[in-house]
């Protein structure tokens, strides 16, 4: 075993190699290990990690048996766990359980496979390892279906497989992977017809993909609807599969659509923007900072927005409830949030409650303590947030929101810019230090909140007080 200085010295020089390097040199370290070399593989290819994401070098870059195995299903794979088991869908985690599955299903033709498929790897015979790889597709595809078909789900025997596999999720998986490749033909096909990411399709496109969902209809009913997850996958908006759906389906009608085999993969866009919905209510941005939320938020919006624009649905149709229950959802958390994120900017400045009736008295600057700046930092984030949703509000129906809570903002800022002024004027010189503290603070917000021209004029005004 390498000591951790020589492990630190190795890595201290692969991360100065040259970039157009990187690649090739990868290549050749993963064909020394299958070829068995005694090279700190894991190591090496660990270390040029970081530079090969720079490059953009595509996950399944260089041949193996395993991510050959992998490519007819690769469309479908997300990363980490997909709890609940969403259908059409294969996490990557089910990848290693499932092939060391097939090692015991078939374990001689899955060994023998394995090596053939090495062999042609490294002698480079493209088509001997298209027919060793279409084998290994086709042998994986009869032994998981054999099991399939022999024991129904929530069987004893079909819990024991789940047990043993990990979890009922990696066992759909084994499912979802069965059935692609079983079709993995046709996967190559629509690989090869659309380049990733689809960013649109035309009337042409929309023939070739009937025509082959036609065929696979024919001889394999039971696994046609993957064609349209894989299609989904290969997608830059995975909504815009709907406008598939009814060219696909013969038919607008919605009921139609939704009562055909096809009707789960749309399930699938409005189970993804309810799950959008959630995030969007469990996420407490004035804690965890507005980014995370304003991505989820833009996400929602260009999401329903798609939808909108891929599909006419009815209002009171079930995939219109679930898309309109879902901007309510939306809508109803960031009215809170927002009513959350005006106080947190005002409380980013010390103030002082003013007139005899407590809570009903008027905000003051309080001159005895500058602003915190962590704070005010804070609320600076808060407010370029309520600035970048405010095109977003509308089409998640919280526009009304939006509008209150920029106005009580506004507001109290324009309010407070007033009452500076005057303690300017004043030129209290106990309370200079913090004086300029609440200046700088006032200006930054108001020019992030009100805009930039209202933050000069407070600025000038500013200045001409203390002339004066």
């Amino acid at each position: 075993m390498m000591k951790s200085e020589t492990q630190e010295q190795l890595k201290a020089v692969l991360s100065g190699l040259p970039e157009k390097y990187v690649e090739p040199f990868v290549s050749a370290v993963e064909f020394d290990r299958l070829a068995g070399g005694n090279l700190p593989h894991s190591l090496i290819i660990e270390s040029l990690r970081p530079a090969l994401k720079k490059l953009g070098v595509p996950r399944f870059g260089t041949p193996t048996p395993l991510r050959l195995f992998c490519e007819p299903f690769e469309d479908i794979l997300f990363s980490g766990p997909v709890f609940p088991k969403s259908p059409g869908r294969v996490s990557r985690l089910s990848i290693a359980p499932v092939w060391d599955w097939l090692s015991e299903l078939i374990p001689d033709a899955h060994k023998s496979l394995y090596d053939l498929i090495v062999k042609q790897i490294l002698s480079r015979q493209e088509e001997k390892l298209t027919a060793a790889t279409g084998e290994l597709h086709r042998m994986s595809a009869n032994a998981l279906s054999t099991i399939f078909l022999s024991y129904e789900i929530g069987t004893p025997e079909y819990v024991a497989m789940a047990k043993r596999l990990g979890s009922e999720a990696i066992l759909e998986d084994a499912r979802d992977i069965a059935a692609v490749l079983t079709i993995a033909a046709y996967a190559h096909r629509l690989k090869e017809q659309f380049p990733r990411p689809i960013l649109k399709l035309d009337e042409d496109d929309f023939v070739f993909i009937r025509a082959i969902y036609d065929e696979l209809c024919e001889r394999y009913p039971n696994q046609s609807k993957y064609l349209v997850y894989l299609l989904m996958g290969r997608m830059k908006k995975p909504w815009h599969v709907l406008s598939v759906l009814p060219v696909l389906c013969r038919s607008k009608n919605e009921d139609k659509i939704r009562e055909s085999e096809l009707g789960e993969v749309g399930d699938q866009i409005f189970s993804d923007i309810e799950q959008l919905a959630g995030e969007i209510e469990r996420t407490d941005f004035l804690k965890r900072g507005p980014a995370k939320s304003l991505n989820l938020l833009t996400q929602f919006v260009e999401a329903s927005r798609g939808i909108t624009r891929q599909m006419s649905l009815k209002r009171d149709g079930p995939w219109g409830k679930r898309l309109f229950e879902s901007r309510k959802r939306v809508a109803q958390a960031m009215e809170h949030q927002l009513n959350r994120s005006v106080d947190t900017i005002i409380s980013a400045f010390p103030t002082v409650k003013m007139g005899a009736f407590g809570d009903t008295g008027a905000h003051r600057p309080d001159l005895t303590e500058a602003p915190n700046s962590d704070d005010v930092e804070h609320a600076a984030k808060i407010a370029i947030f309520i600035d970048r949703t405010r095109t977003l509000a509308a089409d998640a129906a919280f526009g009304k929101h939006h509008k209150e809570a920029s106005s009580r903002v506004e507001q109290f800022l324009l309010g407070y810019g007033a009452d500076m002024i005057t303690e300017v004027r004043a030129g209290n010189n106990d309370t200079i230090r913090n004086l300029q503290a609440h200046l700088e603070a006032t200006v930054k917000l108001t020019g992030l909140v009100v805009g930039e021209e209202e933050a000069d004029l407070f600025l000038r005004r500013a200045t001409t007080a203390a002339r004066n």
